[in-house]
């Protein structure tokens, strides 16, 4: 019952983007990059500058680290034993190692465990993002024979991101001691607070749009 409580208001703020979609229709692509571009990073700001540098941080990494290299391996063994071509091997490796820790991840955890569960899971979010634009990019390529991917593209393709800038503001100004005057921080604050509920709403409409999806 406790689990279903922890759910629910995901599921409403799902359902109230996925109504929204189907009767009123939105450019949901829009929506999607405007959450991802120009509001997580205020997210990230403000999750790195007001959270102080512990060793957390490093068990977080080496979590990410440890659990996408034993994946990579099962599911390599799995492929292998299955002779998969490398297409589908790429493919399969893509969908079962690298997963979706924001979009859904962070509402959920925010809704379980607080504002204090919510900093791990931005910062899980961050790394999973540059596994995903580094590692990830690779198997794309690997899979595809008309990719053309290099390995610098995915670099530059990560230092655009503005979410890590984001966080390397936020870790510069914690552990340099800036402090952010308060009109800023009451923007970052009104923009951060409103990212979840926003990326939320586009998890619903795009399940509206599933089914015509798959058709096409």
């Amino acid at each position: 019952m406790e689990v279903i409580l922890i759910v629910l208001p995901a599921f409403i703020i799902f359902s109230i983007g996925y109504i929204g979609q189907k009767n009123i229709g939105f450019d949901r692509k829009s929506i999607s990059t405007a959450g991802l571009y120009l509001m997580y990073p205020f997210l990230a700001f403000r999750t790195f500058y007001n959270n102080e540098v512990t060793l957390d941080y490093l068990y977080i990494v080496l979590f990410c680290l440890g659990l996408m290299l034993i994946l990579i391996v099962i599911v390599t063994l799995v492929t292998r034993v299955q002779k998969m071509p490398r297409s589908r091997s790429s493919a399969f490796i893509l969908s079962s190692v690298f997963m979706n820790s924001g979009n859904y991840g962070v509402p959920i955890i925010l809704f379980a465990y607080g504002e204090n569960g919510v900093k791990y899971a931005i910062i899980m979010m961050v790394i999973q993002s540059l596994l995903m634009n580094t590692v990830g990019l690779y198997y794309a390529a690997k899979g595809s024979s008309h990719s053309t991917h290099t390995m610098k593209e995915s670099l530059l393709k990560i230092i655009r991101m503005p979410i890590n800038h984001a966080v390397i503001f936020g870790l510069s100004a914690q552990l340099f001691d800036w402090t952010v005057p308060t009109f800023i921080m009451q923007a970052v604050n009104l923009v951060a607070d409103a990212t979840s509920p926003t990326i939320m709403h586009v998890l619903g409409m795009q399940l509206a749009t599933l089914s015509k999806e798959v058709i096409l």
